[in-house]
């Protein structure tokens, strides 16, 4: 009796029929449907798959009309990729979208290495350049910055990325694939052109196109940004409380939850979050995606079934890892030109594979892979790369100069200057020949990469068999240089960290929390004549840090500069006359040897005993009068 158990446990999920198409480009894809038998009933599994160790394989995540909230058939999705130098062979449905109400999607999507939309939400599917699958739990943090600063108080955060919330306190970043203007709101929005705040406004405003609009929900964020300030932002990824890279991802498609990892079934929908039925306990149209220990892709459909069940089939069908997609209506499988399994309504996204007809170009600078929306491709010998792209990873700064019809590159102390069409380069006024015009194609700039080596320093190699460019250049990281001289101040080699500091101004010389850094640092060593210099300049960009002001005001009174040293305490204490430390400091001025306004020091010493000190601040306040009362 327990063995014919075990046997009907066993056979409920066996593939009982398995057509298959091969094709004869070396097995890069093929077409399977299979029967399953789950407790006596037959399941139709509709399977493509693909060989991901062909390199001229690609999955891309596309949106509907490339747009936040939009729907298209997934047919029409899926040949709009098709192109002189790519074929379509495949696309399934992808992440969750409202497809009742605004359309949005729910899941992380991702394209090209830029991020599209960040879902709350179950797991993800990444794709690397050279076609590596990873399967997992992925959270997604927004960290940004001002003036070259991610440090309190020039640092901001944002819930999401062109996602609209009904919570009203929420900070969101808008790109221009969500559209031409934000949703309407009443919150501050910061609109930001390349990289520098242009605009900040109440409720909805436009997003630019070579930018996006930052919307504040919390308040106490507004007030670090003015019009001017440098602003930037930056991922981090974290998977089980662990902080990860995912810098060598191209594409990533999430929804969930996984159902296989390593081959052990997971499908547990409500510890990834899922709390509807639908999803974690009934049957229904499902999706997914898996991968074999082969690096086989396997994309897929099924009716009627469980998460637990379509766990089940995966595994059987030798996957091993794998995740659910969206399924219900939205659950579509489409194959050279037909639909396997036809989708009942529009939807706001899919994955796509296509097959180009030459293996890619592949570009790594300075240790990091690059990821283009427009291929970099071979001339001559040469290969060119899209211009813009380029130079912005490298955190420079594009622009154009209608008077000479010139492209303008700026790095730190680097000028360049291009000309369509034009072989000759200009870089720090000195003509340089390249040895291939810049050339535009497909209505994108590209420039052959030995410019970056006569512009930068350092070696730009070829591997002809990988089709993979190599560019480590000679250019210096700020971020690497800030956090260096932080790691050496945080060692106590303070002489080192101030080095280090400067090197970052040089570099930056806005890089406000720096500019903090080394104030500090001279004047702890006692050169407050260099100090002051230097939280000046702070303040004209973080005008509002009371306690660096405070700093400032008692390094003029280290240079015995009473006058401005009178100024900065007095503006504090009118600025903020609850604080019981400005009203000692500006006490201590007037009772110095130098000034002697022995009243006004006396005045100043009983505000700040009225707004009730501590115990140490009492007692040099106690001696402070004692010392008035005796030469007064």
């Amino acid at each position: 009796m327990k063995q014919g158990i075990k046997l009907f446990i066993i056979t409920i999920f066996i593939l009982v029929f398995i057509t298959t198409n091969v094709y004869a480009d070396g097995n890069s894809y093929w077409k399977e449907v299979k029967t399953v038998n789950i407790s006596g009933e037959s399941r139709k599994v509709n399977t493509v798959y693909i060989n991901l160790n062909n390199k001229n394989i690609r999955l891309e995540s596309v949106l509907a009309n490339n747009k936040v909230g939009e729907v298209k058939e997934l047919k029409n999705m899926a040949e709009k990729l098709e192109k002189n130098n790519s074929e379509v062979i495949a696309a399934v449905n992808a992440t969750f979208f409202n497809a009742y109400t605004d359309l949005q999607p729910q899941g992380t999507i991702q394209s090209n290495g830029k991020i599209l939309h960040i879902g709350g939400l179950g797991s993800v599917i990444g794709f690397s350049g050279d076609n590596n699958v990873d399967i997992r739990n992925l959270k997604i943090s927004i960290e940004g910055s001002i003036n070259g600063s991610f440090e309190y108080p020039n640092n901001w955060y944002a819930w999401g990325i062109n996602h609209d919330y009904s919570d009203p306190n929420a900070n969101v970043v808008y790109t221009p694939i969500y559209g031409d203007k934000t949703k309407k709101h009443n919150n501050t929005s910061i609109v930001i052109s390349k990289g520098k705040v242009i605009k900040i406004t109440k409720g909805q405003a436009n997003i630019p196109k070579d930018g996006y609009t930052l919307v504040l929900g919390n308040k106490d964020l507004v007030n670090r940004f003015k019009v001017g300030d440098k602003v930037s932002y930056r991922y981090k990824f974290e998977s089980d409380g662990k902080k990860i890279s995912w810098d060598n991802i191209r594409t990533t498609i999430g929804a969930g939850p996984t159902l296989l990892k390593d081959g052990i079934i997971l499908a547990d929908g409500e510890k990834e979050g899922f709390k509807e039925d639908k999803i974690n306990i009934n049957r229904a149209q499902r999706s997914f995606i898996g991968v074999t220990d082969k690096n086989i892709l396997v994309i897929g459909t099924v009716g009627s079934v469980t998460m637990k069940e379509l766990a089940k089939i995966t595994k059987n069908m030798g996957l091993k890892d794998a995740m659910n997609l969206d399924g219900g209506a939205s659950s579509g499988l489409f194959y050279k030109g037909s639909y396997l399994t036809k989708p009942g309504r529009k939807i706001s996204n899919a994955l796509v594979v296509t097959k180009l007809k030459e293996k890619p170009i592949r570009l790594k600078l300075n240790g990091q892979e690059v990821f283009f929306d427009n291929d970099p491709y071979i001339i001559k010998n040469e290969v060119m790369v899209p211009l813009r792209d380029t130079f912005e990873t490298l955190k420079a700064n594009v622009g154009w100069d209608s008077e000479t019809s010139s492209i303008i590159i700026k790095k730190d102390d680097t000028l360049i200057k291009l000309k369509t069409g034009s072989n000759l380069a200009n870089i720090n006024g000195k003509e340089v020949k390249l040895k291939v015009a810049v050339t535009i194609k497909n209505g994108h700039s590209y420039v052959p990469v030995s410019i970056f080596k006569k512009a930068f320093g350092g070696k730009v190699s070829l591997n002809k068999n990988k089709r993979i460019v190599t560019m480590n250049l000679d250019t210096k990281n700020i971020l690497e240089m800030y956090n260096k001289a932080k790691n050496e101040e945080e060692n106590g080699n303070t002489k080192k960290a101030k080095k280090l500091y400067l090197e970052t101004l040089k570099i930056n010389k806005n890089h406000s929390t720096a500019l903090k850094k080394v104030s500090r640092l001279l004047a702890k060593e006692g050169n407050f004549t260099d100090a002051v210099k230097y939280y000046n300049r702070y303040l004209e960009i973080v005008e509002n840090d009371k306690w660096v002001r405070s700093s400032l005001g008692w390094a003029y009174y280290s240079l015995k500069d009473m006058e401005n040293a009178e100024k900065t305490f007095k503006y504090l204490t009118e600025k903020y006359p609850d604080n019981v430390s400005f009203w000692m400091a500006l006490g201590a001025v007037y009772c110095n040897y130098n000034v002697k306004e022995y009243d006004e020091s006396r005045k100043c010493y009983n505000a700040a005993l009225n707004l009730e000190p501590n115990d140490n601040q009492k007692n040099t306040i106690k001696k402070q009068l004692e010392y008035i009362e005796k030469h007064d």
